[in-house]
């Protein structure tokens, strides 16, 4: 058994999905952990059949379930997983072989790729394009510099091996600080406190595998915390906010807080800006027929490196896909 990594996972009414993920995690060997919000809780036949622990605290908010469980662990990293999400198990281990390693990284992760639950496929222009199209990694030397890595080259470190108690730090944060609760936000305050502990590393390797076909969410966290703001809209609300994150972040760098403030709003301020029209330009590229074939020579080369990832865990990807279709979550 792994002592220093645990997975943590987070349920509201979707013990459907639950039951589908507990036998691909039952081989992890580690510790597992389900943290269950929901009004009935699982059953105890099903929690004996694949030696998970859990808790059932009813009706807590989002931030309090994640809370909860990982108090509740002890080893030093965890990864966080949506119940509807998949792992490739030898990734994870890469991942955390690396953190060994590299002490001043506070998270590891590998590339993503999305599967349609209604056919149990994947779908190669998510993952593929985002390698292709940009460089995914937090590594600068400084806070202020991965803070701008966060919205420049950004891949969100939500699922990844990470710290616990970074991660702890992080949720305890944006429960106290209702402001920045968005739902659509989160990822992006993760990643700068992410910024704030250390590095993160994007390992060339297939490790997650996403649910594309998001109606099993009607039910779920998403349908309550969701807020139809524009992205830009967002932004421009936490610059105008009490600052206490940016105050914090001054408080655990020792920096001066205007110059955090300075260079952190002019980071949103430059996103801001930018965001729509990248998002609109990277859509229309990939909406155009044969995007592939109009790749420049470097993000070819990104193509052909990405394919071979997927490849080396064909045969991880073929047993999840084998799950999927076995267990279909019908709307």
């Amino acid at each position: 058994m792994t002592s220093d990594l645990s997975i943590l996972v987070t349920v509201h009414e979707r013990q459907i999905t639950l039951r589908r993920l507990l036998p691909h995690l039952k081989g992890f060997g580690c510790e597992i952990l389900v943290t269950d919000s929901s009004k009935t809780r699982v059953p105890q036949n099903m929690l004996d059949e694949f030696n998970v622990r859990y808790l059932h605290h009813p009706g807590v908010d989002f931030y309090t379930n994640n809370i909860t469980g990982l108090k509740e662990l002890s080893s030093k990293y965890v990864v966080a997983l949506s119940d509807d999400d998949f792992l490739v198990k030898k990734s994870v281990f890469k991942c955390l072989d690396f953190l060994r390693k590299n002490p001043d990284y506070v998270s590891a992760e590998g590339l993503s790729l999305k599967f349609q639950e209604k056919n149990a496929t994947l779908m190669d222009s998510y993952g593929i394009e985002a390698y292709c199209l940009r460089q995914e990694r937090l590594e600068a030397s400084d806070f202020l510099g991965r803070a701008k890595q966060c919205f420049d080259v950004f891949w969100p470190p939500i699922h990844s091996v990470i710290n616990r108690k970074c991660y702890l730090e992080v949720f305890e944060f944006i429960r106290n600080h209702p402001e920045y609760q968005p739902i659509r936000y989160v990822d992006k305050i993760v990643a700068l406190f992410m910024a704030l502990y250390g590095k993160t590393k994007l390992i060339n390797t297939l490790y997650l595998l996403r649910s594309e076909d998001r109606q099993i969410e009607k039910d779920g966290f998403f349908n309550d915390l969701k807020k139809e703001v524009p992205f830009n809209e967002l932004l421009n609300d936490l610059s105008k906010q009490d600052s206490s994150m940016i105050q914090y972040f001054a408080e655990q760098t020792g920096e001066e807080y205007t110059s955090i403030q300075h260079s952190i709003l002019e980071i949103l301020e430059s996103y801001t800006k930018n965001y729509g029209p990248t998002i609109k330009a990277r859509r229309d590229f990939l909406d155009q027929r044969n995007w592939l074939n109009r790749l420049t020579k470097q993000q070819t080369r990104r193509a052909a490196i990405f394919t071979k990832i997927v490849s080396e865990s064909a045969k991880e990807v073929d047993e999840i896909l084998k799950l999927i279709k076995l267990n279909p979550i019908k709307d």
